[in-house]
């Protein structure tokens, strides 16, 4: 499989990765372990992989100065396990038919898709860690016995190669997803013992993912939250519309509305059908539109700081995935 990343709607490719079927091929003995560095102005990626027959995991802890996105496409099928214990990655498709897909901070899903043709956002973080579990579908057959009834309808949309999220939607994180992940992380082990471990902790991973689907009726619903888990919601909307320069943090909002990090994503998600990030990005767009037609006299690079982007051309980036041209040509 091939995963292809640019900046610009794939005119300008800055990445371009090429796995072995089945990640590590055809040997069930193999199992290889690999650690990079990425450092730019504005990022800073730690990355630790294992692969293993039908699965490839990335380990990424990750500091973000701004928020980076870029275009990514796959050249097959893509199915991930992908935990943020800390951070938030979205996912905007733009085949038509295509699925979006946000995770925040906190959050886990398993997704599917024929294959990846989209814009990828990586919103600013100041410490984040996230777990991304690529696997095969030979090896979610081979776990499930060849038979992904167990799965409902995310079991059909596989068949008929169509996008899909288990459950259709994310799920919090359990703390013991958390400690079988940490485990992970730190396995004091090497060679086959470690190979052994990874196995085992994956397919208690994924048995816990399709136990909370299983469980998804017990799950809050918008009319189920109090009157004063709705208040501090919209509080936290409107401080995030009038900080849209220089916006607060996950972590600093919830400390000014008075709840935890993660039930403050997952109640803003439940009353307004978007994370905090997607608003905070939707209301960017709107004013740099606005500015565009209004303030002719202003820079781009000045609209694009007004607005929060550091770099003007991330800014633009952005403003093409979201209106189909460039800035400059909206004035020109």
């Amino acid at each position: 499989m091939k995963i292809i990343r640019s900046i610009d709607d794939f005119d300008h490719v800055f990445s371009v990765v090429e796995y072995e079927d089945e990640y590590v091929g055809t040997d069930h003995s193999l199992f290889i372990e690999k650690k990079s560095t990425y450092i730019s102005d504005f990022s800073e990626d730690y990355i630790t992989r294992l692969f293993l027959e039908g699965v490839h995991i990335a380990f990424i802890q990750k500091s973000r100065r701004e928020d980076f996105g870029c275009y990514i496409r796959t050249d097959g099928p893509y199915l991930q396990m992908h935990f943020e214990l800390e951070g938030e990655v979205i996912y905007n498709a733009k085949d038509y038919g295509g699925m979006d897909c946000s995770i925040p901070s906190g959050f886990h899903t398993l997704f599917y898709f024929p294959a990846l043709y989209g814009y990828l956002v990586y919103p600013t973080v100041k410490k984040g860690f996230g777990i991304e579990i690529e696997i095969t579908l030979n090896y979610l057959r081979r776990v499930f016995n060849d038979d992904l009834e167990l799965l409902g309808s995310f079991a059909k949309d596989i068949r008929h190669e169509r996008p899909t999220m288990l459950g259709g939607k994310c799920f919090p994180i359990t703390p013991r997803m958390k400690e079988v992940l940490i485990d992970m992380f730190h396995c004091p082990f090497t060679d086959q013992l470690k190979k052994i471990f990874i196995e085992g902790k994956l397919l208690e991973l994924l048995s816990l993912q399709v136990n909370q689907l299983m469980q998804a009726d017990d799950f809050p619903r918008k009319e189920e939250l109090r009157p004063e888990d709705i208040d501090r919601i919209e509080e936290a909307k409107k401080i995030i519309e009038n900080h849209i320069e220089n916006p607060y943090s996950i972590e600093e909002l919830s400390k000014l509305v008075g709840i935890n990090r993660t039930k403050l994503q997952k109640d803003f998600k439940t009353v307004y059908d978007k994370t905090i990030f997607g608003h905070l990005a939707d209301l960017r767009m709107e004013k740099a539109q606005y500015l565009l037609k209004t303030e002719q006299h202003m820079k781009i690079s000045e609209i694009a700081r007004k607005i929060g982007y550091k770099n003007a051309n991330h800014f633009s980036a952005a403003y093409k995935h979201r209106y189909g041209i460039i800035p400059r040509l909206l004035r020109s």
